[in-house]
């Protein structure tokens, strides 16, 4: 999927950069650190519902446009 989203941004000419998570709940901390470090007017999350959650919690009270893109590696199946 990366490098896929990397040529459409390239061959858009957009400015953007791509922010990979490696742990649980590391999301929120990294979307608030890249707000907080460059003006950004849009985010788009790449992942499941997990992704898509921490992403909201990061940019709620701040102006900025959330995209979404479903993706999921794997199924990860948990017993009842």
């Amino acid at each position: 999927m990366l490098p896929l989203i990397h040529d459409q941004c390239d061959g858009e000419k957009l400015t953007y950069d791509i922010k990979v998570s490696n742990r649980e709940d590391q999301i929120t901390d990294l979307v608030k650190q890249s707000i907080e470090k460059k003006q950004y007017t849009d985010l788009v999350a790449v992942g499941g519902d997990g992704t898509i959650i921490e992403c909201i919690n990061a940019i709620v009270g701040v102006n900025i446009r959330l995209g979404l893109i479903p993706w999921v590696q794997e199924m990860t199946w948990r017993g009842v």
